[in-house]
């Protein structure tokens, strides 16, 4: 009985969260694209239903990018080519928001310009695409600078407690990685530079989604405590 309490107060926990919804509902998307294929349908309507729906909540929601480009503007804290990658993830997801939300606003009628409103939404995927390309590299990034050799006078507990935690660095950041590769080929499917089926990009968008929702699940009392 206790392990189902603190399942359903982990889950309320989650849905409680703007992002959580959003990457829930993004994952009910994709998984609606890979059943339609691209057919229409009742999968092909909530595919398009949702989609939209995602839009109207991010309304003024993802200023994260622009608060952190104002706190950070500058160089010279850290590698340089990690804070140039950083650099540019924030200011490709910045252009993604604002494509984004000028789609939607197309989508409304608020604004009637259909060739800007068709402009933004491809301007959105490609800031998308290479955000995710940045974060990609940033994850290879660290992944090739991990290293966990014995330091000068340590002993072996905390060497060994050392090594699983750089290893459970090493899953997550490779994980990421992966998420972020994904969502790459999902942005160059959807500009349709690359020949992708729509259950393909279903599948694709439906993994990084469940990947999201995966991070940000609480973690069990188990877990907090091991």
């Amino acid at each position: 009985m206790a392990l189902t309490q603190e399942h359903l107060a982990r889950l309320n926990s989650f849905v409680a969260k703007y992002d959580a919804k959003d990457k829930l509902s993004g994952l009910f998307q994709y998984g609606a694209m890979f059943l339609a294929d691209g057919e229409p349908g009742v999968a092909k309507n909530v595919q398009t239903r949702l989609s939209q729906s995602r839009r109207a909540f991010r309304m003024l929601n993802e200023t994260n990018p622009l608060k952190a480009i104002i706190a950070k503007p500058g160089l010279g804290q850290g590698p340089l080519v990690l804070e140039v990658l950083e650099k540019v993830k924030l200011i490709a997801f910045t252009g993604y928001c604002i494509g984004n939300h000028t789609a939607f606003l197309g989508e409304v009628g608020y604004v009637q310009d259909k060739e800007l409103t068709a402009k933004a939404g491809k301007a959105s995927l490609w800031g998308w695409g290479i955000s995710s390309l940045a974060g990609a590299l940033i994850e290879t990034y660290h992944i090739f600078h991990m290293a966990v050799e014995k330091r000068e006078g340590e002993d072996d507990d905390a060497w060994r407690a050392r090594k699983r935690a750089a290893e459970a660095e090493l899953n997550a950041r490779l994980l990421t990685l992966v998420q972020n590769l994904s969502m790459v080929i999902l942005a160059l499917g959807l500009l349709q530079k690359i020949p992708l089926r729509q259950r393909t990009m279903g599948a694709l968008g439906a993994f990084a989604s469940a990947v999201s929702c995966y991070k940000m699940f609480p973690p069990s009392t188990k877990q907090k405590t091991a």
